[in-house]
């Protein structure tokens, strides 16, 4: 999904050098800054491990074992998903969303992390350069988060949405059994942006999957997960951004009955649930 030029974007710039060793596990990086940035309300929410648009509020599971049964636009049956990342992040309006995100910074070390440990391996997955983008490649990074945006499901909405599920499919079955977990909440990145220099052997293999001259843009995608605009900016620096919200937290609950949601916007009746990290 690519956002139209028309959005707002703002960006915590953040610059990381000579790049030694890679980090155990990158989530720690991410989640103590949102989290840190937004508060104690997140404390609880899962994070998830790769850059991804998808599986935030509103995916449904089946609670039994865990499967789960649609994601996001795809329950609410949208097939025209918005482009516009301010019409995107409401979701038809079934979620509460602020106009102001929280600015989230990184200092040289964490940005350096995060980068070679979450977007970098993603990016060289949809250009399968396979691990040609490590610690010892790349020599230098650039990195821009835009505003991370926490969103929550209107209760109510979904009530009347879901009470209009037949029930003879297997969504409408695990809601009048009680049996659906729904990620209630979640905090969307607007967008990402890493500007990197590599080594020649690694530029020539990146030169070979763009196959665009420099300053011309190459859109790439590995379906509904990812969209990624990659640009050769000069010999061995290339900039790659990913146009779509990226969804970093989720925060999964048990449906309180048979056939309900809730009266109300605060889970305080739901029951706890963890779901596994389909984001990879």
């Amino acid at each position: 999904m690519k956002i139209a030029n028309g959005s707002r974007i703002f960006f915590a710039v953040v610059t990381a050098s000579v790049l030694s060793g890679c980090p155990k596990d990158y989530n720690e990086i991410v989640g103590k800054k949102v989290k840190a940035s937004l508060g104690a309300d997140f404390a609880n929410h899962q994070i998830i491990s790769y850059p991804t648009n998808n599986f935030g509020v509103g995916t449904l599971s089946r609670s039994s074992d865990n499967l789960q049964l649609c994601d996001m636009w795809n329950c609410l049956g949208v097939k025209d998903v918005p482009s516009d990342f301010n019409q995107w992040k409401k979701l038809d309006g079934k979620v509460g969303v602020g106009d102001n995100g929280a600015l989230i910074t990184l200092n040289e070390t964490e940005s350096r992390n995060y980068t070679i440990g979450a977007v970098l391996p993603k990016i060289a997955g949809v250009m399968n350069l396979g691990a040609s983008l490590d610690d010892k490649s790349v020599v230098k990074t650039e990195l821009q988060l835009g505003r991370a945006y926490p969103r929550y499901l209107r209760v109510p909405e979904w009530q009347a949405y879901m009470q209009g599920i037949k029930p003879d499919n297997m969504l409408g079955t695990a809601f009048r059994d009680g049996n659906l977990t729904v990620i209630v909440s979640d905090v969307v990145i607007e967008s990402m942006k890493a500007k990197v220099t590599v080594d020649s052997t690694t530029g020539g293999k990146i030169d070979a999957a763009l196959s665009a001259p420099v300053g011309v843009s190459k859109i790439l995608n590995d379906g509904a997960k990812l969209e990624l605009k990659a640009t050769k900016e000069q010999e061995g620096v290339y900039t790659f951004e990913i146009t779509q919200p990226v969804i970093v937290l989720r925060l999964a609950k048990k449906q309180p009955g048979g056939g309900v949601l809730g009266a109300d916007n605060t889970y305080k009746t739901w029951g706890e649930a963890s779901l596994p990290d389909n984001s990879k």
